[in-house]
C-alpha cells in the first residue's frame, strides 16, 4: 500500500543501485577521462542511449501493468530519475573529456 514504509531489503537494494550508479560514473571518468579515450565517447553515448529506450520500455511495461494511477507515476518517475542519473554520468565525463582537451563538450 501507498505510504507503508519500505522493507529493508528493498531500501538497502535501492542503495546499492545509488551506490552502484555512482561507482559507474567514477569508472567511466577513470577509462575515458584518465587514459583519454575521446575515440570512444560515441560508443558511450550509443550505450547510454540503448540503456534509455530499455529503461523506457521497462517503464512502460511497469506502467501498463499497474492499475493504479498514482503507482504509475512513481514508476515512470523512478525510471525517468534512472535515466537522468545515467545521462548526468555521461554529461560530466564529457566536461572532463573537454576539460582535459581545451575543448568545448563534445
Amino acid at each position: 500500500m501507498v505510504g507503508e514504509p519500505t522493507s529493508a531489503a528493498t531500501r538497502d537494494a535501492w542503495k546499492s543501485v545509488t551506490e552502484e550508479v555512482s561507482r559507474l560514473g567514477s569508472s567511466l571518468r577513470a577509462h575515458y577521462v584518465t587514459e583519454g579515450r575521446t575515440d570512444a565517447l560515441a560508443e558511450l553515448r550509443e550505450a547510454v542511449q540503448d540503456l534509455a529506450v530499455a529503461a523506457t520500455r521497462v517503464g512502460s511495461a511497469a506502467a501498463g501493468a499497474i492499475r493504479d494511477p498514482e503507482v504509475q507515476e512513481h514508476a515512470r518517475d523512478t525510471f525517468k530519475a534512472l535515466l537522468a542519473a545515467l545521462t548526468s554520468t555521461v554529461d560530466n565525463v564529457r566536461s572532463d573529456l573537454a576539460d582535459q582537451n581545451g575543448d568545448e563538450p563534445p
